[in-house]
């Protein structure tokens, strides 16, 4: 129990630090893949606005590289915090 109060940040930085990496590198498609979950991570901890910027952003690259699965689960997250 000692690390839970700093299990947040630890995983917030990083998916961060992922979604910085995977644009190095140019893997998209894990940048997309890592917006949601941090969309998620976000609307769980109550953090609303952050959450919604972060899907967004997986939503419009979902779209464009057709990944329409994902698509579909990152839409349905985004439509439970409007």
């Amino acid at each position: 129990m000692l690390h839970a109060p700093f299990a947040t940040k630890r995983a917030e930085k990083y998916m961060l630090k992922a979604i910085t990496f995977g644009k190095t590198i140019g893997t998209i498609g894990i940048v997309a893949q890592v917006h949601m979950d941090l969309g998620i991570f976000y609307k769980l901890k109550k953090r609303y606005q952050d959450a919604r910027h972060h899907l967004e952003k997986a939503i419009k690259v979902f779209k464009e590289t057709g990944a329409y699965a994902f698509l579909e689960q990152a839409e349905a997250e985004l439509a439970s915090i409007r």
